[in-house]
């Protein structure tokens, strides 16, 4: 590997922490008046991120093949004393400035933050009396953020739509995408064509995980969800499929029709 990029993409990846595998799920629990809560919640794991780090040390010192475990248990005992700590404060919205950001109609109920071991799990859950306003919830940036800084969702319910068509109700929305700003974070960090720094972080987002759910009182009358789960509608995305939505939103869109 070539010392300038690899020096960019330390200062990426150290940036990015968001480089990991995730698991995130929005929700909706609807009233039969629209009022009701949203939640997000998004877990990752940082573990594929060791490798990463240890396979660059590695190609740094002109080593060639995969890391020794001992070179993997350093690269651990490094992240976790350098990064760990940034990775939290980067997704642990402050409480305070969430609320006063929101829309009006929006409330905040609960945001917390939760460790363990190399994973971290943020959960923010709101209550609404018009849905729609949902889809202009924007987490507040940090003060002093960098262009490497950025988050992997900055907004929970972008593109959610209700529309009410007189006896029928649609909801349509699209899933949580933390690739697009992984990508938009490298973009501005990095050289714009590293097709050794593409492919590490489709490695580290293998495992990746999104799911949307809604739960309402009313009688679905057309939907494309994954599954149904009693009142509860279900729709889960993986890296495959949240890259075939980029070149075709329209496929694996969230969508239902509900009878009112």
């Amino acid at each position: 590997m070539n010392r300038r990029y690899a020096g960019l993409l330390i200062a990426l990846l150290v940036g990015l922490l968001t480089l990991s595998c995730f698991d995130i799920e929005q929700s909706l629990v609807l009233q039969k008046d629209m009022s009701g809560k949203a939640g997000f919640r998004m877990t990752i794991d940082f573990e594929p991120m060791i490798v990463i780090m240890a396979s660059m040390q590695r190609s740094m010192q002109g080593k060639k093949g995969p890391p020794t475990a001992d070179e993997i248990a350093a690269a651990k005992a490094d992240f976790l004393k350098q990064s760990k700590k940034k990775a939290t404060e980067d997704h642990s919205k402050d409480k305070e400035a969430i609320a006063k950001s929101l829309p009006e109609g929006v409330t905040l109920v609960d945001q917390s933050i939760q460790e363990t071991g190399l994973k971290v799990m943020t959960n923010v859950v709101f209550h609404f009396t018009d849905p729609s306003k949902l889809g202009l919830i924007s987490f507040p940036k940090k003060e002093g953020a960098q262009p490497t800084d950025k988050s992997a969702v900055d907004k929970p319910f972008d593109g959610l739509q209700i529309v009410d068509e007189g006896d029928t109700i649609v909801i349509r929305s699209k899933p949580a995408n933390p690739v697009k700003g992984v990508e938009e974070g490298a973009k501005q960090s990095g050289p714009g064509d590293n097709k050794e720094l593409e492919q590490m972080m489709k490695d580290a987002l293998k495992g990746l995980r999104v799911a949307f759910r809604i739960e309402a009182p009313f009688k679905v009358v057309e939907t494309n969800a994954t599954r149904k789960e009693g009142k509860v509608l279900l729709w889960e995305y993986t890296l495959d499929s949240l890259e075939r939505f980029e070149k075709n939103p329209d496929d694996l869109k969230v969508f239902v029709r509900y009878k009112k």
